[in-house]
Formats: C-alpha cells, sequence, structure tokens
C-alpha cells in the first residue's frame, strides 16, 4: 500500500516536485489538464471568494455590536488570506 502511494506521487517531468505538484493538483491549484475538473476547481474557486464577500456583509450588518465584530473579524481575515493566496497562485 506504501509503495502504490509513493509511486503516485512521482512525476517524471518534475522528479524534485513530485510531491509538492501531486497536493496542489490534488486541490486544483496546478490545472495543467482541461477539461470538467478545472471547471470545477475554478467554480470551488469562485465560490470561496463569494462566501469570503459575504462574510464582509455579515460584519457590516452586525457593526453595533463589539463582541460579535471581533469574533467574526478574526475569522474573516483568515478567510481572506487564505482566499488570495490560493486565488493570487491559480489567477497569477
Amino acid at each position: 500500500m506504501m509503495k502504490k502511494f509513493v509511486s503516485k506521487l512521482e512525476n517524471p517531468d518534475h522528479p524534485l516536485l513530485g510531491p509538492t505538484l501531486w497536493g496542489l493538483q490534488a486541490w486544483g491549484l496546478w490545472q495543467p489538464n482541461k477539461g470538467v475538473a478545472k471547471i470545477v476547481y475554478n467554480l470551488r474557486h469562485i465560490l470561496l471568494s463569494l462566501f469570503t464577500l459575504s462574510q464582509y456583509i455579515e460584519l457590516w450588518m452586525v457593526k453595533s455590536d463589539l463582541a460579535m465584530v471581533i469574533i467574526n473579524l478574526s475569522k474573516t481575515m483568515h478567510t481572506t488570506i487564505c482566499v488570495v493566496k490560493a486565488g493570487t497562485f491559480v489567477f497569477w
């Protein structure tokens, strides 16, 4: 079982980047192939961006409750950083 897993990590075109490229491709950040999978991964990235936007809208709606704003702000900023990092990696 371990040999099968390790053999999937190997990439003859990029021998030193094999495990890294495998992980990036599994999460949709490395998209060398065209087709339905690329559309699905890009749609997922767009939906996550819209989710982040909805968090900012929610933050605007609860602006009168300071405790709720502080709780939501930390989650919103963490999500924003993750989405921006992934988005710039995909679209750069």
